[in-house]
């Protein structure tokens, strides 16, 4: 079959738009999948941070003292402050940052048979 002089020209035109249109769809996928990574690094760092400021309210009830400094703890910090009783943790982890504030009654708990 015969090509005309016509139909080359426009065959290559063709195949030039063609590979713009790709190259600009594969550009947004990258994109889209960098965005979903940097998201998801975030969820973790916020996450780690909580899991922090939880384990600096246990360590606060349990030393009834405050950090003079914060306190370096898987992979973040942890910062507790105990003025009475309430004790305020903060956990960071990289972007992430959590605080927790928890008032407590030192008075101990009864059982539920007691002054049955």
């Amino acid at each position: 079959m015969a090509v005309s002089k016509k139909n080359k020209g426009m065959t290559i035109i063709a195949v030039i738009i063609m590979i713009i249109i790709l190259g600009i769809i594969g550009g947004t996928v990258v994109s889209l999948l960098n965005v979903e990574n940097y998201s998801f690094v975030n969820y973790l760092d916020t996450t780690q941070s909580l899991f922090n400021s939880s384990s600096g309210v246990e360590w606060g009830m349990k030393q009834q003292v405050s950090t003079a400094a914060p306190i370096s703890f898987a992979g973040g910090t942890i910062d507790v402050q105990v003025a009475g009783n309430v004790i305020t943790s903060t956990g960071v982890k990289g972007a992430g940052k959590r605080v927790i504030q928890v008032v407590f009654n030192a008075a101990p708990i009864q059982s539920p048979t007691e002054g049955c």
